[in-house]
Parts: C-alpha cells; structure tokens; sequence
C-alpha cells in the first residue's frame, strides 16, 4: 500500500507524518492520564450523589483531557491543532 502510494503521490512525507504520529500518541497518552486523574479527583471529593455530579464527572476530566491533548499538540506544533486554533479564533490560514 505504502509502494501504491508513494507511485501515486510522487512523493511521500513519511518523516513529517512520523514525527506528528508520536506527539499525538504522547498526547493522546497523557490527556488520558490527566482525565482519569481529575476523575478519581471528582470523585473523591464531590461523588456521584445527585446527577449534576454524575455530568460532571463525566464532563470535567474529559475538558480537562481535552485541553490537555490540544495544548500537547499545539506545543509539538502538529498542524492539524493549529488549524483547529485558527478557527476557533477566527483566523484564516491563507
């Protein structure tokens, strides 16, 4: 597939993609650690009891996650996230 590829593409990153794949991974790795952390935090001090807590426990660690996982990959400078930034803010990458 990688052959097919490269024949029809004239000319294949795989240096570019490989270096964005391992950020990611390490973002992906360490939003989830964040999240669950924040999770058991929840619900060591707040519980499930009622189910505005129920959402939040949910909710909150994956925000947190979330943020996590975008500030990663916008530090390791994976285009993909400045491009989600850009419009979030409002900029066109032109």
């Amino acid at each position: 597939m990688l052959h097919a590829l490269r024949r029809k593409l004239g000319r294949l990153e795989l240096r570019e993609l490989k270096g964005g794949a391992v950020v990611v991974a390490g973002a992906g790795l360490l939003a989830g650690l964040v999240a669950w952390g924040a999770h058991r935090y929840w619900e060591a001090h707040w519980g499930h009891a009622t189910f505005g807590l129920k959402a939040g426990a949910v909710f909150a660690p994956m925000a947190v996650g979330g943020l996590v996982y975008w500030g990663v990959t916008l530090a390791g400078r994976v285009t993909t996230a400045k491009d989600l930034l850009a419009v979030v803010c409002g900029r066109s990458r032109s």
